[in-house]
C-alpha cells in the first residue's frame, strides 16, 4: 500500500469511528465539543492567520484530494475523535491528547 493510500485508510478509519462516537453522544456533548474545537481552531487562527472557508469546503468534498489534503482532514477528525472520547467519558485526560 501506498503512502497516500495509508494516509486515506486512516482517514477513512477517523471518519468511523467519529460516526461510532457521535452515535452515543447527546447534544450536550455534541455542543460541548463544538465549543472545545472552536476555541481551538481561535487559538489556531489568531496565532497563524485564517484559513479561507473555500478551502475547508473543497477539501471536505474533494472526490481524489490530494496528499496535503488527506493529512489536513485526518488531523482535524483525529482531533474531532480524541474530544469527543473526552467528552464523552470514554477515554479519561490520561489515556491521550486532544
Amino acid at each position: 500500500m501506498t503512502d497516500t493510500a495509508d494516509k486515506l485508510s486512516k482517514l477513512k478509519d477517523y471518519h468511523a469511528l467519529a460516526k461510532q462516537v457521535m452515535g452515543v453522544a447527546d447534544k450536550q456533548t455534541i455542543e460541548e465539543v463544538a465549543r472545545v474545537l472552536a476555541t481551538r481552531i481561535g487559538f489556531y487562527e489568531r496565532r497563524y492567520g485564517v484559513i479561507p472557508m473555500e478551502d475547508t469546503i473543497a477539501s471536505l468534498h474533494a472526490e481524489n484530494p490530494g496528499e496535503e489534503q488527506i493529512a489536513d482532514l485526518a488531523q482535524g477528525m483525529q482531533t474531532l475523535v480524541s474530544v469527543m472520547l473526552l467528552a464523552t467519558g470514554v477515554m479519561g485526560d490520561e489515556a491521550g491528547e486532544a
